[in-house]
């Protein structure tokens, strides 16, 4: 599956520490979605982003949602799902595509 790492600004892309993964069927963002919290504490996630949706996730709060905007958020064409690692796992050397 396609997915973005890095990026041109300071941002936990740049930092290696989030990516961007477009997905083709809703069924496997879902699927990608539930085994990533289910497995959160272990693989060090501390967000998602479910832009169709229009919500995010953290482990504190759970899935709430958010305003609707042109950069994707509640979009149906914005078929990529965004997660960060935690500070911890920032330095963690095997990359984060790999991880998940």
């Amino acid at each position: 599956f396609p997915v973005t790492i890095g990026g041109g600004s300071l941002s936990t892309h740049y930092f290696g520490a989030a990516l961007d993964w477009r997905y083709n069927t809703r069924a496997s963002a879902m699927n990608a979605m539930k085994e990533m919290v289910a497995h959160s504490q272990e693989w060090g996630i501390q967000m998602i982003v479910d832009y169709v949706a229009g919500t995010v996730w953290t482990p504190s709060k759970g899935w709430r949602r958010q305003e609707p905007n042109k950069h994707g958020m509640g979009q149906a064409w914005a078929k990529w799902l965004h997660v960060e690692t935690t500070k911890n796992m920032w330095g963690v050397k095997t990359p984060l595509a790999n991880r998940l």
